[in-house]
């Protein structure tokens, strides 16, 4: 427990919002909005701190949530340890919307039974039933509509490398990169 005088200095470098019960961390704090403490000639996120000194020491394998959203938070009554993936499924980031997604684009619903995971990327996961489509259809080469659903017949369909390509996708491709190399260039001058 530090001395007396560091605590009193800790606890001038937060200021109390009535309106959300926050103590807003006012010194240093990281690129990512959580506040550091020096301690011992460490520094330490100012949230673990508040929540080790006034609560109890965190357990391994656990990270501190903060309940209030706010990172710059280190109230210890707003936070809580929970494990890394609580902590992604409460966020609300591109892993959170990942992680509660229970249906594949297609419809398909993530079951264990269904559910492909790679053992490099244990996160990362593909529907079998979607997989097992696209395997069909490469190896009998009848595919017949691209990725983003458009049917490939008729005058939508171009061959190139030995591949059918959708010209509609083809012409939004286009338009993108035309768009991204003119917005370069103006930039530029």
């Amino acid at each position: 427990m530090p001395a007396p005088l560091t605590l009193a200095r800790i606890h001038s470098k937060y200021i109390p919002d009535p309106a959300t019960g926050c103590w807003i961390w006012q010194a240093s704090l990281t690129p990512g909005g959580y506040g550091c403490v020096g301690v011992n000639s460490r520094r330490v996120p100012a949230h673990r701190f508040f929540y080790e000194l006034y609560k109890s020491k965190i357990p391994d394998g656990l990270q501190i949530d903060h309940l209030c959203r706010n990172r710059a938070c280190v109230n210890p009554d707003h936070l809580e340890p929970v494990t890394q993936r609580e902590n992604l499924l409460r966020g609300i980031g591109v892993s959170a919307q990942s992680i509660a997604k229970t249906h594949c684009p297609k419809g398909h619903l993530y079951t264990p039974e269904n559910t492909y995971h790679r053992p490099s990327k244990p996160h990362w996961r593909a529907c079998r039933i979607c997989n097992r489509e696209k395997t069909i259809q490469r190896r009998t080469g009848k595919q017949t509509h691209c990725k983003q659903g458009h049917e490939l017949a008729g005058a939508n369909i171009s061959i190139r490398r030995r591949q059918r390509v959708c010209l509609i996708c083809n012409r939004v491709f286009q338009k993108k990169y035309k768009d991204r190399i003119r917005t370069q260039r103006s930039t530029m001058a």
